[in-house]
């Protein structure tokens, strides 16, 4: 089996009638729906072909709902895609009007007020650089320093520029309603810079009496200041390296990277890395060779979760890309496997922590075949696949959203099971489902955690070594 996790963005590319399924056949564990590029209207046919293929396959899959955030955005081309050449002068001006090749509308009313000549401007993730040579009555003209294609929607971003929007616009709220009407299982906060907007975020879905676990993006160096309190009020974190790179310079995004993820591995919180890890494949049948070490380093840095953007969305080889991510997963994940995570203190009740450092202690000693875990919350495979134990671990949950979560912990089989009321019967469920799914046969010993009592969150206090096979 592989333990690394795969998420897809849904695009145009995969919206075939059938092509969500076949992702899901070959390794995508979850989706990721871009509130960026479509509302709730757009996404809600996305979101139910998820579904269809999650029964289709017979395993949870989770689906992300990525807000937008106050990012910036060039209008559409209605004539299609242009190309800006090195030394052109072009015109940016904010409005909601159409793009050309010279002009370029922004939706960001006070862009003449933000920069100043010899700024920079970067469009597209950074591949396009823009220079400010002059402001005139809301234009401000620029000088193309580094060109290349530029389309639809396509980003833009003043490094080192304060920006008066909140983390959290009108359309962020607007969208954070339809992800949970759409059923969403985790919501993705683009631009966090403080803690404070990971509480604001939550307190808003508590008020609509929605739970959602939260992930941050990090994208904004105000974030990286104080890393740690983000990572503690969030459940999950994104390594959102395109923005974060064009903000902070792409030559910092590696370091930055590792530190991230020790930190996540640290705090016990689930931990994506994005953008561009198989770029080329949106118009290759192959990648790079760098592309691949990308993907792998990302694995051996403890990442639980490698996203793919563009190359699905809107890629021409979709399925290829994630075939090929499964492929380099399952080749790096034995050196992976050797990087146990530390006890360290995640701030954990003691009868958790203890029952987790048992349950790893008892794996290296005994050598299972799998660890059970019998959860109502998810909170128990969660903090065992931070630990990275070198088994599967086989969450079983009588909560479907609870079982969709599992969809992106490190190493975790996710399962939805009746709800038990005697310990006897967890041992009957796991000897059927690790048979019929196997992962074990008929003698071999696994370890089964839970909590007493049952269906009640928070009492992770059991531990059982059971051989199968034998109820």
């Amino acid at each position: 089996m592989r333990f690394v996790k795969i998420l897809c963005t849904l695009g145009p590319a995969t919206d075939r009638p059938g092509m969500i399924e076949e992702l899901a056949r070959a390794g995508m564990d979850a989706a990721r729906i871009n509130f960026s590029h479509g509302d709730e209207t757009a996404q809600r046919p996305r979101v139910e072909a998820v579904r269809a293929a999650e029964r289709a396959i017979g395993r949870p899959l989770a689906v992300v709902a990525d807000l937008q955030g106050p990012k910036i955005r060039l209008g559409r081309f209605p004539d299609g895609p242009v190309q800006l050449d090195d030394g052109d002068e072009i015109v940016l001006a904010a409005g909601d009007g159409p793009c050309s090749g010279h002009r370029l509308t922004v939706d960001y009313p006070e862009l003449a007020d933000a920069v100043c000549p010899g700024g920079d401007i970067f469009l597209a993730d950074g591949y396009l650089h823009l220079r400010v040579e002059e402001i005139r009555q809301g234009d401000v003209r620029c000088r193309v320093v580094r060109g290349g294609p530029l389309s639809d929607r396509k980003g833009v971003n003043l490094p080192g520029v304060p920006l008066h929007m909140p983390t959290l616009t009108e359309h962020d709220y607007r969208d954070a309603l339809g992800a949970v009407r759409l059923g969403c299982d985790f919501i993705a906060l683009s631009f966090v810079r403080s803690a404070g907007d990971v509480k604001t975020l939550r307190d808003f879905l508590l008020a609509h009496q929605a739970q959602l676990p939260i992930i941050v993006k990090l994208e904004r160096p105000e974030a990286l200041t104080d890393l740690e309190s983000v990572l503690e009020a969030a459940d999950a974190v994104m390594v959102a390296r395109g923005d974060l790179g064009v903000e902070v310079g792409v030559a910092k995004v590696p370091a930055l990277q590792k530190r991230i993820l020790a930190a996540a591995r640290r705090l016990r919180k689930p931990a994506i890395v994005a953008t561009q890890m198989l770029e080329s494949m949106t118009t290759s049948p192959i990648p790079t060779r760098a592309e691949a070490s990308d993907v792998a380093n990302a694995i051996l840095d403890g990442a639980d979760v490698v996203m793919l953007s563009g190359e699905t969305a809107a890629g021409r080889y979709p399925l290829e890309t994630v075939r090929m991510m499964t492929a380099i997963a399952q080749e790096t994940e034995p050196l992976a496997a050797l990087q146990t995570a530390p006890a360290g203190d995640a701030g954990l009740p003691g009868v958790a922590e203890a029952v987790i450092n048992g349950v790893l202690a008892m794996t290296e000693a005994l050598q299972p075949r799998a660890i059970v875990a019998y959860t109502h919350s998810g909170s128990t495979a969660r903090l065992l696949a931070k630990r990275r134990p070198p088994v599967p671990v086989i969450a079983l949950t009588s909560c479907e959203k609870i079982s969709r979560l599992g969809a992106l912990y490190f190493g975790c089989i996710p399962r939805q099971a009746p709800a038990l009321a005697r310990t006897d019967e967890i041992f009957g469920l796991a000897d059927r489902l690790l048979i019929e799914g196997g992962f074990a046969a008929p003698g071999d010993r696994i370890i089964v955690v839970a909590g007493l009592p049952f269906n009640k969150p928070g009492t992770t206090n059991l531990i059982h070594v059971h051989e199968v096979g034998t109820t």
